[in-house]
């Protein structure tokens, strides 16, 4: 059932669907690990969801995998990192602006 979404966002060709179906699956599977006590299946799919999160565009999602895997300060610069690419853009797209007004 739950691999019901992988096939019909690659029917569709949605690429960042895809990403995103599999990245939540990674997410549960890590989530099924840590219940059975299975540590190093657990970080390994936490990992691969974070990957595909990040893949997707979802940072704030990745940055969760980051914290439930307990590297805190690597959550922080993840989060800190794409947040300044953001201020960033937003600068530029204030400049374009400013000089269209000209």
């Amino acid at each position: 059932m739950k691999f019901k979404a992988l096939f019909c966002f690659e029917k569709a060709e949605d690429r960042v669907g895809l990403t995103l179906a599999k990245a939540y699956l990674a997410e549960v599977s890590a989530l099924e690990c840590k219940a059975t006590g299975l540590e190093d299946n657990f970080f390994s799919a936490y990992n691969k969801a974070c990957d595909l999160f990040l893949e997707a565009g979802w940072i704030l999602k990745a940055v969760e995998c980051q914290k439930a895997m307990g590297k805190t300060e690597a959550a922080a610069s993840m989060y800190l990192y794409h947040l300044s690419l953001l201020l960033a853009g937003q600068k530029l797209i204030d400049s374009c602006r400013y000089l269209c007004r000209k």
